[in-house]
């Protein structure tokens, strides 16, 4: 845990630099208030000390909130083209306000997030705040590592994507007052980190095609149950596992979502394997010179992520 120098600050009389945006969770399929108050509990009515305890969580994500500990894997080969292959193992990544080289230590969150901007737009009172760009931005939280590369052929592009990231994918909310059936239920965060992966290789010389993709999501309120099988509405194949998992102390929502599919007339394999805060997607297609074309396609994505960190005085 790093350590950081003590400070005061006024803020909004609510715990944070700015006024924290309402959410209606009625229509998502899972959701837990930083004070445990959950979807899958007896919903009997939440306690003053579950509301409590979820405002002193969302102050300790906002101000001390540190790093996340993620990691993907990402192998592609074909044999028309060549291979790719992104790898990040236990990486760290550390909360930065947008074009900083430095950690966003907790005495400088005092007055916005991450975002650089907000502080060049003044409030008009005369206008809606949620339509404020400047003010929303002082409550937004994110950062990033993002790769992204393609090896191209006659067939076209053959893209490999992977991406580990603190709060949303992109910049947004944060920290917000969840609702339940018009009854304030407790704070929560829109999303706390995710980790993505995608690999789509097309023919090689008449092979076929493959896709494997890989997300992991972490949030207070999420859609998506627990389920698999050999056709989304897209034709994939999937793998969906969620659950409730405890990180820095603090319950979340977490949904661990895989997708692939292949195609050729070749031999064919894939494997799906959805877990708590991991998973794997792996597909092959090989096919031999008796059959007109030759070579072979394969992809495979690992991703997981592993903890959070906070700063402490």
């Amino acid at each position: 845990m790093p350590q950081t120098d003590s400070f005061k600050a006024v803020g909004n009389l609510n715990g944070f630099p700015f006024c924290v945006p309402r959410v209606d969770v009625d229509s998502f399929d899972n959701w837990i208030t930083l004070g445990g108050y959950s979807s899958t509990g007896e919903l009997e009515g939440v306690t003053p000390s579950q509301i409590d305890l979820s405002l002193k969580n969302a102050m300790n994500l906002w101000w001390n909130f540190h790093s996340i500990t993620g990691s993907y894997n990402v192998n592609s080969s074909n044999s028309a083209v060549g291979n790719l292959e992104f790898i990040k193992e236990d990486h760290i990544l550390t909360v930065k306000r947008e074009n900083e080289t430095d950690d966003l230590i907790p005495s400088r969150r005092a007055c916005r997030g991450t975002h650089t901007s907000a502080d060049d737009i003044s409030y008009n009172p005369e206008l809606p705040y949620e339509n404020q760009l400047g003010i929303r931005r002082a409550r937004e939280f994110t950062n990033d590592i993002q790769e992204s590369n393609s090896l191209s052929s006659s067939d076209g592009s053959n893209p490999v994507d992977a991406g580990l990231f603190i709060g949303s994918s992109v910049l947004d909310d944060f920290i917000v007052r969840m609702y339940y059936e018009g009854i304030f239920i407790g704070y929560g965060v829109k999303q706390l980190a995710q980790v993505t992966a995608t690999v789509d290789f097309n023919s090689a010389s008449g092979v076929g095609s493959t896709f494997s993709g890989a997300l992991i999501t972490v949030a207070s309120y999420l859609n998506g149950v627990t389920s698999s099988g050999p056709s989304d509405p897209l034709g994939f194949n999937f793998d969906i596992k969620a659950s409730e998992v405890s990180l820095g102390s603090m319950q979340f929502r977490s949904v661990t979502d895989l997708r692939a599919t292949n195609s050729g007339s070749g031999t064919k394999t894939l494997t799906l394997d959805a877990d708590v805060l991991s998973g794997t997607s792996s597909t092959r297609v090989d096919e031999p010179a008796s059959s007109g074309g030759s070579g072979s396609l394969s992809t495979s994505i690992s991703i997981s992520l592993e903890a959070t960190d906070f700063y402490t005085y």
